[in-house]
């Protein structure tokens, strides 16, 4: 076959090729790709009799490899495939897939209206990761899978389409005698302009990036459970519009994949307006996008041919907004996984278009796979009313008018005593989130969280849920360190006396006594251990504001957070008062010094926090676990 490329034929002879070893739990997750392949070969070894099973069930061909551990290899993965590509038709497209791969289920179709050419190799947009069977069996039912993907820089080989006709059709077997590194030089084996990538995600069973040199890792599903459960995800949505439909009610649905959400809704609303969120009507930039945007259209239209009531599919627009009606909807459905600052936009245009007592719908609540939709919802909506197993949920709001409400935040008087975040970015929210919810509980006076430069929406909505003041304020200038722009920041802080706390500290009892220490200082510092090698302790320090102090603090930080061995206690008090050092805070590190004080007033977690190590304290979950109360409580 010579290197020009061709078109590929309306229908094309598609072969699948998977090596499985010990893998049957995930292979059975994803036998469903069965459908999409004329031929499904499964190289695996004669002991792994779970793999034969589900070869047996679903109808596809088994190889014993005998190269697999050839010379004394591990896994020697790209051996095992070329035993499979010789077993293959030579002159068919193929698919090498991983044993934990799920395709869409419209895979073939949308396939086959791709232009593929024969001399490229071909894989797919992304993937998104499923940690749990549990995740897995809520996203299979429910696409599309466009939220936290996971992309490579090359075409990877958990997913690689191409002709066999073509002379690069085996793996290079020199790189490594594992799973790894195989793919990478079969990439490279065709020219960076033959590198094309579909328009599909695709779902990963299990975390990506292990068991290179054999199965190492948990069972994904217990030996006698069952991993593949048709999707009740249509009875659910039938199920809430039972409960806020009628035979005059109204609604609305925020982005549509599949037309059965619409198709289930129209059984008990007279009237529905679906507004495009995933690109089914906007043109797109190349042909290989648009044939998909198409089928993807068509499809729609199809599964959604005459039903009565169903409005024209348009794009979110303030012009559809405007065409309809306050105050004229029963439900306002939002499908499927949208994000966080997304809804935080559009909710409160679409909230007031609710009749009093209207609900709002959709799906991902739960808290155990989906910790990230249920706190969406309670920050923005409040706890559901209902919540059903497949995770769809709704919630009635009894004054959609006075939904923009919730934006408002309460503004603190000038003056006085003042607690003080800085957040420099969305990475910093969710430890923010949870020191918050543990100020609350000892708190009562004004509490600023400072945002310099672009606005973080999400935590803009938490702190009008949580009754906190924001403000978004200028950037500090380019090239500024961390922790220079945080101190600058506190510029903007309201009060004249200003508790700066951290995005990873914990406070642990009331905090009004830490400011009798600025009685007679411009700025007081918690002790620090001379063991550790800690900078000042910018996560919790006192400041009085308008004090020449300021500036000086400002330089010497960054002196510190370049100094080695600088005798830190001695620099940072030098020139300030005697009593600067009666803040009681301290600072955790790992080991038994994770042991705190009983009279510890605030808990610092420091550079460990920012890595995640805030989960390896129990005290810091309770008061996480506390925040989602508190929300649920007062919504």
């Amino acid at each position: 076959m010579s290197g020009d490329s061709l078109k590929t034929p309306r229908h094309l002879r598609l072969q699948a090729l998977t090596v499985s070893v010990n893998y049957a739990d995930f292979l059975e997750c994803i036998a469903p790709n069965r459908r999409h392949f004329e031929r499904w070969l499964v190289v695996t070894v004669e002991s792994d009799l779970r793999t034969l099973e589900v070869c047996r069930v679903w109808g596809m061909e088994v190889l014993f490899s005998r190269r697999l551990h050839q010379n004394g290899a591990k896994f020697h993965k790209a051996a095992a495939l070329n035993e499979g590509l010789a077993a293959l038709d030579q002159d068919a497209w193929t698919v090498v897939i991983d044993s934990d791969i799920l395709l869409p289920s419209d895979f073939r179709e949308r396939l086959e209206l791709q232009a593929l050419e024969s001399n490229c190799l071909y894989g797919i947009s992304g993937r998104r990761i499923c940690q749990t069977l549990r995740e897995f069996r809520h996203l299979s039912a429910q696409e599309p899978w466009a939220e936290n993907l996971l992309f490579s820089t090359f075409v990877i080989g958990y997913f690689h389409l191409f002709y066999m006709g073509q002379r690069h059709n085996r793996y290079p077997e020199g790189a490594s005698t594992d799973a790894s590194g195989y793919d990478l030089l079969f990439s490279q084996e065709f020219p960076g302009h033959l590198h094309r990538y579909l328009p599909f995600t695709a779902l990963h069973a299990g975390a990506p990036s292990v068991n290179w040199q054999g199965r190492t890792s948990e069972p994904f599903f217990p030996e006698e459970g069952a991993p593949w459960q048709e999707p009740v995800f249509p009875d659910q949505v039938r199920a809430i519009a039972a409960a806020t439909g009628g035979p005059s009610a109204r609604g609305a649905v925020l982005g549509v994949w599949r037309g059965e959400v619409v198709c289930a809704l129209s059984e008990h609303f007279v009237s529905i307006q679906v507004v495009d969120h995933w690109g089914l009507i906007a043109p797109t930039l190349t042909p290989a996008a648009e044939a998909d945007r198409l089928f993807l259209l068509e499809r729609f239209t199809r599964e959604t041919e005459g039903l009565s009531g169903l409005q024209a599919l348009k794009e979110h627009s303030s012009e559809v907004l405007d065409s309809i009606p306050d105050s004229s909807l029963d439900l306002l459905w939002i499908s499927p996984e949208m994000d966080y600052d997304f809804l935080l936009l559009a909710l409160p245009a679409w909230v007031p278009k609710l009749r009093a007592g209207g609900a709002v719908a959709g799906g991902f609540y739960d808290a155990q796979t989906f910790p990230g939709t249920v706190s969406t919802v309670h920050l923005l909506l409040g706890k559901p009313d209902a919540v059903l197993p497949g995770g769809q949920w709704m919630k009635r709001i009894a004054r959609p008018s006075a939904f923009g409400e919730v934006l408002s935040f309460p503004v603190p008087p000038y003056g006085g005593k003042c607690v003080a975040y800085v957040c420099l970015g969305q990475s910093e929210v969710e430890g923010l989130l949870v020191s918050l919810s543990s100020l609350k509980e000892h708190w009562n006076g004004p509490v600023s969280v400072i945002c310099p430069g672009d606005e973080e929406p999400s935590l803009r909505m938490a702190c009008a849920r949580l009754g906190v003041h924001y403000q978004a304020v200028p950037a500090a200038p380019e090239g500024f360190p961390p922790v220079l722009a945080r101190l600058a920041a506190l510029e903007w802080a309201l009060g004249d006396e200003i508790l700066l706390l951290g995005n990873s500290t914990l406070v642990l009892g009331p905090p009004d006594a830490l400011f009798n220490s600025l009685a007679s200082a411009d700025a007081v510092f918690p002790k620090v251990s001379p063991v550790l090698p800690a900078p000042v302790l910018l996560e919790c320090f006192l400041w009085k504001k308008c004090t020449r102090f300021a500036t000086e603090l400002m330089l010497r930080a960054v002196a510190f957070q370049n100094a080695v061995g600088l005798p830190v206690i001695d620099a940072v008090l030098a020139g300030a008062p005697d009593g600067a050092g009666e803040l009681t805070a301290e600072l955790v590190w790992s080991g038994a010094s994770r042991r705190t004080p009983e009279t510890c007033a605030v808990l610092i977690l420091h550079r460990l926090a920012r890595a995640g190590a805030q989960r390896a304290l129990p005290v810091w979950d309770d008061a996480a676990r506390r925040l989602m109360a508190r929300l649920a409580e007062e919504c």
